[in-house]
């Protein structure tokens, strides 16, 4: 005989607080914000390729998270001409994941 299961536990207000808080909102596409009291951070995030998703670090600033959105979505653009060329995974994330941090470091984009 299997032994009976444990009742499970009743969640607090407090815990579904926290909950949604760490689920974040999607505030535009691509970009989801995350509310923690009075500190509020946005994250971008694609999918580059079916099975490969690339996400942006945490900012404080829409703009700047939506800036990081566009970087992100040149980089898809990129991998796919890179791919469609015949070129070799690695080789083309790589270039990529470089170009965009020379583009965003020549242009001194805040991250």
């Amino acid at each position: 005989p299997k032994a009976p299961k444990a009742p499970k536990q009743q969640r607090t207000p407090k815990t579904e607080q926290r909950r949604a808080a760490r689920a974040g909102k999607t505030v535009l596409r691509g970009i989801r914000n995350r509310d923690y009291g009075s500190y509020r951070s946005y994250q971008s995030g694609i999918f580059l390729f079916r099975g490969f998703k690339a996400s942006a670090q945490c900012v404080n600033n829409l703009d700047v998270g939506i800036d990081m959105h566009i970087s992100l979505v040149q980089m898809r653009q990129d991998i796919a001409a890179g791919l469609a060329g015949g070129k070799d995974l690695r080789k083309v994330v790589h270039g990529v994941i470089e170009a965009v941090q020379a583009e965003r470091a020549s242009a001194r984009a805040v991250e």
